[in-house]
């Protein structure tokens, strides 16, 4: 199963609402506020904040008006970046790794395929927005495409 942690699926949540309530108030939200906005644990809020401020994905202001902003608009952060900022780069399997480590390195047959469909996947994720999760985004009808062209066997 390839699923998104939980931390990751947070970290959009932030995102977003740091994104989609910057036309309605402030822009710079406190660790609290995005806790009671987003339900999250003021916990939870702090170190993904802190993770998301170290992939320059939000910024952190400091003093009496200070608090977390996106650091580029909401339409130009893709949730590759979201994901990455979290989880760390996106590897499907160790071939896919730089160095990698494997029993079966020497002799497996599928290595060479990993890393295309690997890139297949980060570049689907290239493609959408923090901002593409926004109801007025898309409908059921107008989903989000995940890969630009059909896959052929």
């Amino acid at each position: 199963m390839i699923k998104v942690s939980k931390m990751a699926d947070y970290a959009v949540l932030v995102l977003h609402h740091l994104g989609s309530d910057t036309a309605q108030h402030s822009s710079r939200h406190n660790v609290e506020s995005l806790a009671s906005a987003t339900g999250l644990a003021s916990t939870t809020v702090r170190k993904l904040t802190n993770l998301l401020a170290g992939a320059g994905l939000v910024v952190a202001r400091r003093g009496v008006n200070g608090g977390y902003e996106l650091a580029r608009p909401i339409e130009q952060i893709r949730l590759v970046d979201a994901i990455t900022a979290i989880e760390g780069p996106v590897q499907l399997t160790a071939c896919c790794n730089d160095e990698p480590s494997c029993d079966l390195l020497q002799s497996c047959h599928l290595r060479s395929k990993w890393p295309s469909i690997n890139d297949l996947v980060i570049n689907a994720l290239a493609n959408i927005t923090v901002a593409d999760f926004a109801p007025h985004a898309q409908t059921a009808a107008d989903p989000v495409p995940l890969v630009p062209t059909p896959l052929t066997r």
